[in-house]
């Protein structure tokens, strides 16, 4: 009876430790799951600011090439005009 008693005793401690350290492991997933949301909005406001970096940079690249343009055209004018 007492190696019963004992067995449940164990039993209880075993199942006790399972229960907590299945807890402990739904925190750190929990925890993991937080993290990796916070990284993918990190990155999607990254992406955006890329975004919208590469769109600045475009206009002013078009923008400085129409005015090397305009720039060429003044000087093939001038040196006609010579």
């Amino acid at each position: 009876m007492a190696a019963v008693k004992r067995c449940d005793e164990v039993r209880a401690e075993l199942l006790y430790a399972v229960e907590q350290q299945q807890q402990e492991s739904d925190k750190v997933v929990r925890q993991k799951d937080k993290e990796i949301e916070t990284l993918q909005s990190a990155l999607c406001a990254a992406k955006k600011e890329t975004d919208k970096s590469s769109k600045r940079n475009e206009k002013k690249m078009a923008e400085s090439e129409a005015q090397v343009d305009k720039l060429k055209d003044q000087l093939r004018d001038t040196m006609q005009e010579k």
